[in-house]
């Protein structure tokens, strides 16, 4: 998985085998100079990076797709997943493994704390 926090490319550490569906996940959490992206397959920790300075939280949120600029002649291109969506959910704050683990596994109110959408 990869997430652009702050103008930063951050990536987990393992790939994420698409067959069937699957309840993956990234969290951000700040702290006072330094914020710390997470990514889970389920509840299972897949990668953790640190990215230095305060997230501002005022860019686009965009999913679906990955921009590789490996290839200067290419001039950056956007490459789509090539699947479907179930579902999506915004949280106000980092969960834990354990919240994503019951959160995952079952259809929500709407009225659940912290959840955006």
């Amino acid at each position: 998985m990869t997430a652009v926090v702050g103008g930063k490319q951050v990536t987990s550490n393992a790939s994420i085998p698409f067959n069937g569906l699957r309840q993956i996940a990234y969290t951000f959490e700040q702290g006072s100079d330094a914020m710390t992206v997470r990514f889970y397959d389920g509840n299972r920790l897949i990668g953790e990076q640190k990215v230095d300075g305060v997230y501002r939280g005022n860019s686009e949120l965009r999913l679906g797709f990955d921009y590789d600029d490996s290839d200067d002649t290419k001039q950056g291109e956007l490459n789509w997943y090539k699947g479907d969506m179930m579902e999506f959910r915004l949280w106000n704050r980092a969960l834990s493994s354990g919240e994503l683990a019951e959160y995952g596994q079952k259809a929500l109110t709407g009225y659940e704390h912290a959840l955006l959408l």
